[in-house]
């Protein structure tokens, strides 16, 4: 089945190709043919999740290994399922922009393809190259949408998961030398070093947009098409946290290294949500609030590989799956979050949460279905967010270990609270603003059928897997390197006790005989004055009392235009980190441009120099050895 999701993804790629002229008929022919192939994938990998078997691709250059395991199954499910939902959103999204659809189809099934060979490649070498073709296929989708801001968006990426990509070859050079394989599934680990958990950190979590190595998504996700940012946000990083779980594991980190790995999952959310909660534009709100869940699911994994270090077999069960299982939740709710904005832009094409405003009268689907989506990322009991950080915190309270390592959960649990408020009153005022309140135009318009019908499903799988999770946690726990029994993690109390707690105010009412009768509607009152748009609250008031505080610490400049004024808010680790380490690299290309000069025979030079310097650096790293 796998060989086949392969050669699917593949021909409807370079059939789309091929129809470059019909545009039309590829728009279709592509969508179409992904959404249902995608659908097929998931049900095949949720209906087969503790399958195992391995094939090689000949016929190459190289033979690429590829194994389908029961962690690389739940993750392919992950990316079908979004795939899927995002193939079928395209066809009704992409038809409000000027682009080439038969080249954007292909390259979203040679996207597709890559993800999934990527999460099934089982050798070091097809991983690297499956792994930089991933980059450059995702590379080419953001530059499609070509704005003026566009290329710099592109080369930041590049540039940033070029770093990551470095960090993973030398890491897995490393760890085939020393285990004596190239496939890893003979790799077996005790002790690693510390400077290969480093690299692995560094590689993966430049992927998956983990802090500090998180700026350039929110660079990124508000200047491409939505279907691309939700395929981003809710597949393509989650490629990278499988890469980080089966790396870790394989690897059998020290504990130390677990405790880090929590302290920064605790910043990343923290930070992530911080600027969410001070973003002006919507799209920029929902990209750092991806920043916070990536920290969530590095805190749930660094928990579950300390526990699996000192042979706590609950705290590993309750980790692990605590991570695995938001990875999915994740991916649900963010792609709602994101088609929502992409309906909002369509109907309003405004960037701006200012701007807008009343959407919800206009456009009640996406409005419901982004309330939905809301209520599991803030973890709203009976959502999908809910179950998966109801685990986690059950990790954090599990630890009995010794007196850091205590004092390092504690922590994590008020990062993970203290993330948890600051996410409800994020999301309080994008939905607040932009859906809610007095509308500012009378022209928006609800978005395509297609454009609702992924949003709909989404938003039914967010209570579906609320209500099944005790299934999902006991499938998820069936694959990992622990012997606790799931039954421990038993929903079934919890969603009685929530259910009740829901049934309980209306029942009261009822007991009161509290009247139902319709409000009536008025003029909103405004201190005796004539009513106008501007006394309603804005980005920048909703977080005025935060934003004061965190201006001591943070790059928060205040710019005043006239009467109105706007709040600009800088990344740290962008203006101090990022963006020097930019500069100076372009200081010197300026200064090597002299090198390329158009002639062929220097360029060729170049490459045999380079081959050779390569050469030379590989006969050293093996001994001497050829």
């Amino acid at each position: 089945m796998l060989k086949f999701l392969f050669f699917s993804y593949l021909c409807i790629g370079i059939i789309s190709l091929i129809l470059y002229k019909s545009k039309k008929i590829a728009f279709y022919f592509g969508f179409v043919s992904n959404a249902l192939i995608s659908l097929l994938g998931a049900l095949y990998f949720i209906t087969n999740l503790n399958s195992k078997y391995e094939f090689s691709l000949k016929g190459f250059l190289f033979e690429p290994n590829f194994m389908l395991t029961p962690l690389g199954a739940f993750f392919s499910f992950i990316i079908c399922f979004i795939g899927a939902m995002s193939a079928i959103y395209s066809l009704g999204y992409l038809k409000n922009f000027k682009v080439n659809f038969a080249v954007f189809s292909s390259l979203f099934s040679f996207f597709m393809l890559s993800m999934l060979m990527v999460l099934n490649s089982n050798d070091v070498f097809g991983f690297i190259v499956l792994w930089e073709l991933m980059t450059l296929v995702s590379a080419l989708m953001l530059k499609f949408n070509d704005t003026p801001s566009s290329n710099y968006s592109v080369m930041l990426y590049l540039g940033v998961a070029q770093v990551g990509a470095f960090c993973l070859v030398i890491a897995m050079l490393i760890m085939a030398n020393t285990s004596g394989s190239l496939h890893f599934s003979d790799w077996n680990f005790n002790s690693p070093s510390l400077f290969i958990c480093i690299l692995l950190f560094i590689g993966f979590g430049t992927k998956a947009g983990l802090a500090p190595f998180h700026v350039w998504s929110p660079i990124v996700y508000p200047h491409v098409n939505s279907n691309v940012s939700a395929l981003f946000s809710s597949a393509m990083s989650k490629v990278a946290i499988f890469g980080l779980i089966k790396f870790m594991l394989i690897a059998k980190i020290p504990a130390s290294f677990a405790l880090a790995m929590m302290i920064l999952g605790g910043f990343g959310a923290i930070w992530g949500i911080i600027f969410a909660t001070l973003q002006n534009e919507y799209k920029k709100l929902i990209a750092y609030s991806s920043v916070e869940n990536m920290g969530i699911i590095l805190l749930a994994l660094g928990a579950g590989l300390y526990g699996l270090s000192t042979q706590n077999a609950i705290l590993t069960a309750f980790g692990l799956a605590g991570a695995i299982f938001h990875s999915l939740n994740h991916s649900v709710f963010k792609a709602i979050l994101f088609f929502a904005a992409g309906n909002v832009y369509v109907a309003s094409k405004k960037l701006k949460i200012n701007s807008l405003g009343g959407l919800a009268k206009f456009m009640p689907i996406s409005a419901i279905c982004a309330l939905v989506a809301i209520f599991s990322a803030v973890a709203i009991p009976l959502f999908n967010g809910f179950a998966s950080e109801w685990l986690i915190y059950k990790a954090l309270l599990t630890n009995t270990g010794s007196f850091y390592s205590k004092l390092i959960f504690a922590i994590s649990t008020i990062a993970l609270t203290l993330a948890g408020v600051l996410c409800a009153f994020a999301f309080v005022k994008f939905y607040g603003l932009v859906f809610s309140g007095k509308e500012k135009e009378d022209s928006y318009r609800e978005a395509s059928i297609f454009s609702l019908i992924p949003m709909v499903i989404l938003s039914a799988f967010c209570v579906i897997f609320a209500l099944i999770s005790p299934i999902l946690i006991k499938e998820i726990c069936s694959f990992l390197p622990t012997n606790a029994d799931a039954t421990t993690m038993s929903f079934s109390l919890l969603w009685l006790c929530l259910i009740a707690m829901l049934i309980l105010p209306f029942a009261i009412l009822l007991a009161f005989k509290s009247p139902f009768e319709k409000p009536k509607l008025s003029d909103p009152w405004a201190n005796g004055f004539k009513f106008q748009s501007e006394f309603l609250p804005n980005s920048n008031t909703a977080v005025g009392d935060l934003r004061r505080v965190l201006a001591k610490f943070m790059c928060i400049k205040m710019r005043k235009k006239g009467s109105s004024y706007s709040i600009i808010v800088k990344d740290v680790f962008m203006e101090y980190i990022y963006k020097p380490i930019i500069d100076i690299n372009m200081k010197i290309a300026d200064k090597i441009a002299i090198m390329q000069n158009g002639k062929s025979a220097t360029y060729a030079f170049y490459m045999v120099l380079y081959l050779g310097i390569l050469g030379v650096g590989i006969f050293y790293f093996f001994g001497g050895k050829l």
